[in-house]
């Protein structure tokens, strides 16, 4: 069928034409400035100078999930939301990560700054919901953090004016909510401080009154794990009162808590639908879950939840199959980098190559010369030749010669010839 070339037809083509090489422009104006920081001995403001070209041309979907990205490798590159990416050393990561020798220790800063992405997600809707909405949030003045979560939960959680009838509420408010929500937010000295409040305190005497000295326990451990007599103690009581939740009649925070917190029966991480109401909850889940070394429960870590999102394939994050950036993102969130050039370079070439530069420079992209690689390393081909891995898995069908060149050649001179002045 021929197109139709109007003049809104033609005008709507020239917009976008235009608007793709000014997008181009603004990613090589950072490779440009990255080289020049290179050779005067700075380090480049590299990950918010390609967000910003990401995001000049407007806030689309597309623009936006590629800019999160960037913020994801951003939360998992610091320890936390207040270093600044500029102390970050290039190739700061290549030993534990390239060379495999801090593989755990690699993965548990993947997991953590992926969890805290998605925290500042859901903080940042809990925020806008509640400025919305402020009629029916009814929290007024300045609110304190638990105040904002109140409010959205007045929001989310009512119908007809009354709480949703599986919610055990205290003092009009739907406690195991509110602790749940303060979690999931990022703001669990937050909660800790709440459940040690007075008329809260004392209300968990009569529901739980262990809980708050669990919640004080994580909260206060250097690796989000229950001593042992604590956990076990947490256990018995989630086997005897908790663990068969029935829909519409148990509080489904309830058991959401006592599961994240005690990591209960760790290989059924399903969660009552209220909890897991979107495909970032999901992930939070399995991130707040996992953990690389674990000492007295079970080993459950990143690689399985990044196995798991590879299996379900794109059409579970993208059932459309018109958001290639969505698929994108849950690939960088779980660690798949790799994995994540390859398909971004299939859709987005030009973003695909100056993603890889971003994790290049950081150490944290695996690349291999060699037919015979690691089954996460992104391969060199060549012309109009696929590379397979052991497992028989080709990394290169699909990418042009071109593409493969230009992503390849730009990694392996960062890391592999340290001293090189130019990236392109």
């Amino acid at each position: 069928m021929q197109q139709d070339d109007t003049p809104d037809s033609l005008l709507s083509l020239d917009l976008t034409s235009v608007q793709s090489l000014q997008r181009t422009e603004a990613m090589g104006n950072v490779v440009k400035a990255l080289n020049e920081s290179r050779l005067a001995g700075r380090r480049p403001n590299l990950v918010p100078a390609l967000s910003e070209a990401f995001l000049r041309q407007g806030s689309d979907s597309r623009s936006v999930q590629l800019a999160d990205a960037l913020k994801v490798i951003g939360c998992q590159i610091t320890e936390d939301d207040d270093e600044e990416l500029e102390t970050v050393p290039p190739r700061a990561f290549r030993k534990d990560y390239i060379e495999r020798k801090g593989l755990a220790k690699m993965n548990n800063r993947i997991t953590d700054g992926s969890r805290r992405f998605l925290e500042g997600l859901a903080w940042g809707l809990v925020v806008s919901e509640v400025s919305q909405h402020p009629q029916e949030a009814q929290i007024g003045g300045i609110p304190s953090v638990v105040q904002r979560v109140r409010g959205f939960l007045n929001i989310r959680l009512k119908e007809g004016g009354k709480w949703l009838p599986d919610l055990q509420v205290v003092n009009d408010v739907p406690i195991w909510a509110l602790i749940y929500f303060l979690l999931r937010t990022g703001h669990l000295i937050e909660a800790v401080q709440y459940v040690q409040t007075g008329a809260i305190s004392t209300a968990f005497q009569t529901l739980e009154p262990p809980f708050p000295a669990y919640l004080k326990a994580y909260a206060t451990s250097p690796n989000r794990t229950l001593p042992r007599h604590l956990l076990d103690r947490l256990h018995v009581e989630f086997n005897q009162r908790v663990r068969y939740y029935t829909p519409n009649e148990d509080d489904p925070f309830k058991f959401a808590l006592y599961k994240l917190i005690g990591r209960c029966d760790v290989q059924k991480r399903a969660m009552p639908p209220r909890v897991v109401a979107t495909s970032e909850d999901y992930l939070w889940v399995q991130l707040f879950l996992a953990r690389e070394e674990e000492d007295i429960g079970d080993i459950w870590g990143l690689s399985d939840i990044a196995r798991g999102v590879v299996k379900a394939g794109r059409t579970a994050w993208d059932r459309t199959g018109q958001r290639p950036e969505g698929y994108f993102l849950v690939l960088v969130l779980v660690g798949e980098y790799e994995r994540a050039v390859h398909f971004l370079l299939n859709h987005s070439p030009g973003e695909g190559i100056h993603f890889a530069i971003v994790l290049a420079w950081y150490g944290l992209l695996r690349i291999s010369p060699s037919k015979t690689v690691f089954e996460d390393d992104l391969c060199m081909c060549a012309t109009g030749e696929a590379n397979h891995s052991e497992s028989g898995t080709s990394w290169c069908g699909g990418v042009s010669h071109i593409q493969s060149c230009q992503s390849t050649c730009i990694v392996c001179q960062e890391l592999h010839q340290d001293s090189c002045s130019n990236i392109l």
